[in-house]
């Protein structure tokens, strides 16, 4: 280390901070105790940040591996590659079982739900190791399992640029029980900043706009879709008479639920999905051509509502490109059109139903098996880059973001 901070002290500070900020995150651990100027540098909110921002250009695909009932380990691959797939297998530094699944990656964190009714979770940063078991809910959820009033359990989490904080939103559909059985929904969100959860009124003036939360079910089977400090959600009307699908967005910084009507091209079809297309959401509706299955693309318009796009739907959709076709069962899980024009599918074929991770490029319409072991009946990949954002913010000597 001695011949490492001499090296640098001949270097002129601008360039040495040049190549800080593009180092990988386990090197800059290593240099925290170059000295006092170094620590406090590499704990600065602006590093972390720009920090990020340089991993962001090599972004990884994280995926849960169940070896067995009772493990499950990460598998975090490199797909910038076009022609090579680098994959890291790394080993849970706490307890799992086949419950365990990713609920969402933001700045480097990973949001981990350990039970069926995610009553355990954990936040966990795979670059540094540091993970932060997160506290009991403060609604008794442990009750409404025993009584068996729980309807399901639903998760969001996501990173609070606005006040450099993580949150996670848990959405509770329980009954109760008075002179008759009602449906009830509890919402609460823990803040890194507080350590706690605190409920969310939902009665209260403009928390839910546009619908009313207990009318609603948010369909869990797919993981939420974060972007841009919002969370999304595939929900459908609880009123039997009344069959619309339809978007749950919650804001993570206003903590606010909104209703986001589908694309009218989602009506007529029992399967969509909603992914992360550059800085918006796309729905993924499905059609069937020559006994292929082709993704029709769906790109939220920011801001807007109309269009004189003939591909517009008047409704802030607009189609900007039909994907495949594919000759198996094919699920998208993941997309990504900002640097290499690609989405990562699920492919089930007919004649074992055995499934393969396969890294579709829809610009030259060709594909590679990322030949990921043990990753079956995966629904969901998560875009994952890594960070040096603490799970505890400034807590331990630690900076947040």
């Amino acid at each position: 280390m001695a011949m490492i901070t001499s090296i640098f002290s001949s270097i002129p500070q601008h360039i040495v901070e040049d190549i800080m900020e593009s180092l990988p995150v386990k090197a800059i651990v290593r240099f925290k105790s170059l000295s006092k100027h170094y620590f406090s540098y590499f704990t600065s909110s602006s590093f972390i940040f720009t920090h990020y921002l340089f991993s962001s250009l090599n972004p990884s695909l994280i995926i849960p591996l169940h070896c067995n009932p009772w493990l499950v380990n990460f598998n975090i691959s490199n797909i910038k590659d076009k022609k090579k797939t680098t994959n890291l297998v790394i080993e849970s530094p706490f307890p799992t079982s086949h419950q365990t699944r990713v609920v969402s990656c933001s700045f480097g964190l990973v949001c981990v739900s350990l039970t069926k009714f995610h009553t355990n979770v954990v936040v966990w940063n795979p670059a540094t190791g540091q993970f932060r078991t997160l506290p009991e809910s403060s609604i008794d959820i442990v009750e409404f399992l025993e009584t068996r009033m729980i309807i399901k359990i639903c998760l969001g989490f996501g990173f609070d640029r606005a006040f450099e904080d993580f949150k996670v939103v848990r959405i509770v559909y329980h009954l109760i029980e008075t002179d008759s059985i009602d449906l009830n929904v509890q919402v609460e969100v823990f803040r890194r900043s507080t350590g706690t959860w605190r409920s969310i009124d939902l009665d209260s003036d403009g928390v839910t706009i546009g619908f009313d939360m207990e009318e609603t079910k948010i369909r869990d089977r797919f993981p939420a879709t974060v972007v841009n400090g919002v969370i999304y959600w595939n929900a459908i009307d609880n009123n039997p008479d009344w069959y619309e699908h339809f978007i749950v967005a919650f804001d993570i910084s206003d903590e606010t639920f909104r209703k986001i009507p589908l694309p009218q091209a989602c009506e007529n079809v029992s399967y969509w999905c909603i992914l992360q297309w550059e800085n918006s959401i796309a729905t993924f509706v499905p059609q069937i051509e020559d006994q292929e299955t082709v993704f029709d693309v769906w790109l939220m318009r920011n801001g807007s509502s109309s269009s004189d796009d003939d591909d517009d739907d008047g409704e802030g959709w607009i189609k900007v490109m039909s994907i495949g076709g594919f000759p198996d069962l094919t699920f998208p899980i993941m997309a990504s059109n900002g640097y290499n024009h690609h989405i990562i599918v699920m492919k089930t074929k007919k004649k074992d139903k055995s499934s393969d991770l396969i890294m579709y490029d829809f610009k030259t319409k060709q594909s590679k098996n990322l030949r990921i072991e043990e990753a079956h009946n995966v629904y969901m990949a998560h875009q994952y880059v890594e960070s040096l954002v603490s799970v505890y913010g400034e807590e331990g000597n630690e900076a947040h973001v």
